[in-house]
């Protein structure tokens, strides 16, 4: 009988288990279980299923596994067991079926070569997450976005593997998670034999890096993206996804699945996303030129078949799961792969049903995330499934570039520090002679896994970015600016000969400038921490590499301000203005209240408390300059929140950044960045102020000749000496 032609569960009992229930399951199959999959079973939190074959031994057991050999496979009565072939991955099915019964809420699909590495964490199991979703058209090429520009997945059509992606994206903090998230490989990703036949060395495996810091991404609706059923984690609602169809070559069958099951996910308003590397991966070598076999229809009916699944729609008078078998029956008569595929999938959906799996609703509304998101910008359609409460951010992101596995790439790349060397060398002229060097990269290497985030108050100043990037680019890997204006920004730094990562805030002159660090970590970079910088900041970073990145680090000396918040009349500006008593106390009421707390809070008395023992008195705060602190990631959950909280008030940031900051850690962890901060006269000449025993020198104006003159032949040299190596002939430096 098939599905969708029955309303009632078969009678088929199937047989229970003596497995407690567990939430979180790994399903491999494997002709004799590796140490991949004994490495798999010592993971905190999860359990696997070893699915055995034919030539599986009987008897295998390892702690925290659940071997099913095939006798116990058909003990299981799932129906779809007779229509598997053996000697076939197909065997996962009953693994799937087999942690469903026994309380599955999260899946981990991979094969016994796959080992991850960060104990699956960094995937999303809460229902809501921040984060960036791709604002591009039509297809995806998850590696150009995690660093990889002339790699292309398997699957991906060859008639688009010339075209870059799109560097724009959309920010919210508070999507709704995708249900079926892929990690990136590094070692021997998935690419198709014909990269593996041009474009790789016959002697050696590949060895592939992806950048390992870059943001998650969401691909919207409207959009494909290949992606196989390796180091991929399916929510409790995309279960439905795991079939796989046995009727296609190996090399095949997952590409075309994963496209089927995009094109299904837009029917409940699911998403699909990719995580930075995870996991590593070692292949067994094999015939490329049989691969290239196996994978010929897919070399030329990809786009026809993104082409078919783009237009196809299903009535709206049919059930999720009819829709699925329409899907699966439309792509056999279109002859994407047999008819037998259609049994498969009613067999399928059938034991989900009998497993009391709840089969997902489908949205009212079908349209691309593009088209809805140009036009509202603030939630994707009227179904519940798409609502996103906050307005949206623009981002330009930009990933870290890492060396191509290309066989033709060249290996004649400068070193850092003679990176650094040339650029500075560009700006200032007065660099022209090394006398010794080349031998440091200690700033580079203690700044790989820090985010800098450089603001600027006004969008006038873009143009720095010129000097900006040549003074931090080759300590900081990761740099993104922000400010009010993305289209001025890219006009201004478009003959720069490379791009930059950007996000657009209206920053109101500078006076809610925290809010480039709450979307710097709502974007989710896998980094150690977020240094948040003025534009204007000279900041002398080799002073700074024995500090520790885990907690807060901000300005102590200097200006700051001691306020008893029940003062109306304070001789500071800002305090009397609307941004400061006015909007601090409506936020300190709010706090106080302890309503709508996020578990990763606990409870905002603990941080007023903190707030109070650090500034003496729970009438007094301390505003101080904020042009330069760094937040440790342990606490940027928490960093966000708080100043989300102070900027529903629009308080000013040099009472928001110290408050936050005081309100998280304790005097004695605090990390001091001791600098000179100068007003009025002082400005006019600042690096009569730069000193040895400074970590940074505010405010830098770089439009200024002589100012500039002057970073050239006392801080670039300073920086050349030592972050570099790098000795000069007459070199000034203090």
């Amino acid at each position: 009988m098939r599905f969708a032609e029955t309303d009632k569960l078969s009678a088929i009992k199937i047989k229970s288990t003596d497995v407690s229930p567990f939430e979180k399951w790994i399903i491999v199959t494997s002709i004799h279980p590796t140490d991949d999959v004994k490495y798999l079973a010592q993971l905190p939190g999860w359990r696997v299923v070893v699915a055995g074959d034919v030539k599986s031994p009987a008897n295998w057991s390892f702690r925290n596994c659940d071997f099913l050999s095939i006798g116990r496979q058909q003990l299981l009565n799932f129906k779809i067991t007779d229509s598997l072939p053996y000697k076939s991955y197909a065997r996962k099915y009953i693994g799937y079926l087999y942690a469903i019964l026994n309380g599955a809420k999260y899946i981990y699909e991979t094969d016994d070569d796959n080992r991850p590495s960060d104990n699956l964490e960094g995937f999303i199991y809460t229902p809501k997450t921040p984060g960036l979703m791709y604002a591009g058209k039509e297809l995806f090429n998850p590696y150009q976005h995690f660093g990889q520009s002339t790699l292309w997945p398997r699957g991906y059509p060859l008639s688009k593997i010339g075209a870059a992606n799109s560097r724009s994206y959309w920010l919210s903090n508070s999507w709704t998670s995708p249900t079926i998230q892929q990690g990136t490989v590094n070692g021997d990703p998935d690419v198709d034999a014909i990269f593996r036949l041009t474009g790789k060395s016959v002697t050696s495996p590949l060895n592939v890096t992806f950048d390992s810091h870059a943001p998650p991404v969401l691909v919207p609706q409207g959009v494909f993206s290949p992606f196989n059923s390796q180091n991929t984690l399916f929510h409790e609602r995309a279960f439905w996804a795991l079939l796989i169809p046995t009727g296609t070559t190996c090399r095949m069958c997952d590409i075309w699945w994963g496209y089927w099951a995009q094109r299904l996910m837009w029917e409940i308003g699911d998403r699909l996303a990719f995580f930075p590397p995870n996991a590593h991966q070692n292949r067994s070598a094999h015939s490329y030129m049989e691969d290239a076999e196996d994978e010929k229809d897919m070399y030329f009916q990809t786009d026809t078949l993104i082409d078919f699944l783009t237009n196809w729609t299903c009535p709206s008078s049919m059930t999720f799961f009819q829709c699925v078998l329409k899907l699966t029956s439309d792509m056999a008569d279109k002859h994407f792969w047999l008819s037998e595929e259609i049994e498969l999938t009613s067999r399928w959906l059938e034991d989900l049903l009998e497993l009391g799996y709840p089969e997902p609703k489908r949205v009212r509304n079908i349209i691309s995330d593009y088209e809805a998101l140009k036009l509202e910008n603030v939630n994707i359609s009227n179904d519940n499934a798409y609502k996103n409460p906050t307005p949206l951010t623009n981002i330009t992101f930009i990933p870290v570039e890492q060396k191509s596995p290309q066989v033709a790439a060249s290996n004649d790349e400068d070193s850092i520090p003679q990176k650094a060397f040339k650029f500075l060398s560009k700006i200032c002229p007065n660099i022209t002679t090394m006398v010794s060097g080349l031998n440091s990269t200690l700033s580079s290497n203690y700044y790989y896994d820090i985010l800098l985030v450089i603001f600027f108050n006004w969008p006038g100043f873009y143009s720095n970015v010129r000097y900006l990037d040549a003074l931090y680019g080759q300590v900081f890997p990761n740099i993104i600016y922000c400010g009010d204006n993305a289209a001025l920004f890219a006009e201004q730094t478009q003959h720069l000969g490379k791009q930059f990562s950007f996000i657009q805030e209206p920053l109101d002159r500078g006076t809610v400038n925290y809010m480039c660090a709450v979307r710097a970590i709502e974007m989710n970079f896998n980094v150690k921490g977020f240094l948040i910088m003025g534009d204007d900041v000279l900041f002398k970073h080799w002073t700074f590499l024995n500090s520790s990145k885990d907690h807060f680090w901000t300005t102590f000396e200097g200006r700051y301000i001691s306020i008893n918040i029940s003062e109306s009349n304070h001789r500071w500006f800002w305090w009397n203005s609307k941004k400061g008593k006015e909007a601090f106390d409506k936020t300190l009421e709010d706090l106080k209240s302890n309503l709508s707390i996020p578990q990763f809070i606990n409870s905002t008395s603990l941080f007023l408390d903190s707030l109070w023992t650090f500034t003496g008195s729970s009438e007094l705060i301390e505003a101080a300059i904020c042009d330069i602190y760094y937040i440790p990631a342990s606490k940027r959950l928490q960093t966000s929140w708080f100043m989300k909280k102070f900027y529903q008030n629009r308080v000013f940031s040099e009472i928001v950044v110290p408050t936050v900051v005081r309100g998280l850690e304790t005097k004695k962890d605090l990390v001091r960045i001791n600098g000179s901060s100068l007003w009025k006269g002082r400005r006019e000449k600042p690096f009569r102020f730069y000193s040895k025993v400074h970590h940074f020198l505010h405010p830098i104006k770089l439009t200024d000749p002589g100012t500039f003159l002057d970073m050239c032949t006392m801080y670039v040299p300073d920086i050349l000496r030592y972050s570099f190596g790098i000795t000069l002939l007459n070199n000034t430096s203090v």
